[in-house]
């Protein structure tokens, strides 16, 4: 697989150990993909919009409870943008209001997934959205 074919990880969330543990689940379960750790949605936004705009195929993780821009802020931005409305979001957070879930797939949302993430239902939805064989790709070079 071309490095320009690789799908970008974008990790959206605040607290430093739920993106330890994901990054974590993700490499051992042999995902080499980029993850680009973004710590707010105010700074996600900022590096998906401004020069770093993704110009490859990229999957953002997005918590909903963030400082400065929140999730669905964050989500209604993305979606609200011609260049990066085809972007797949995934909401990942430690809600299961069913509000917010009807709110998330009204904006747009490709999945909505809870905390910790479970490398099982992670699979079924990235497979959903065509994205399986990107990111699941565990061929090393050597």
């Amino acid at each position: 697989m071309e490095e320009k074919d690789k799908v970008v990880i974008f990790l959206v969330e605040d607290n430093e150990g739920h993106a330890l543990l994901t990054k974590d689940l993700f490499r051992r379960a042999g995902i080499k993909n980029e993850v680009v750790h973004l710590k707010d949605g105010q700074e996600a936004w900022e590096h998906i919009s401004g020069e770093a705009r993704p110009a490859a195929a990229c999957l953002m993780l997005l918590d909903l409870r963030l400082p400065r821009l929140d999730g669905f802020g964050l989500l209604r931005r993305i979606k609200a943008d011609a260049a990066l409305k085809a972007m797949t979001v995934m909401i990942l957070t430690s809600s299961d209001d069913p509000k917010e879930m009807a709110l998330c797939s009204e904006l747009g949302c490709a999945a909505y997934l809870n905390k910790p993430l479970q490398f099982e239902k992670f699979t079924q939805a990235i497979d959903k959205q065509g994205l399986a064989l990107v990111i699941l790709d565990k061929h090393s070079a050597g």
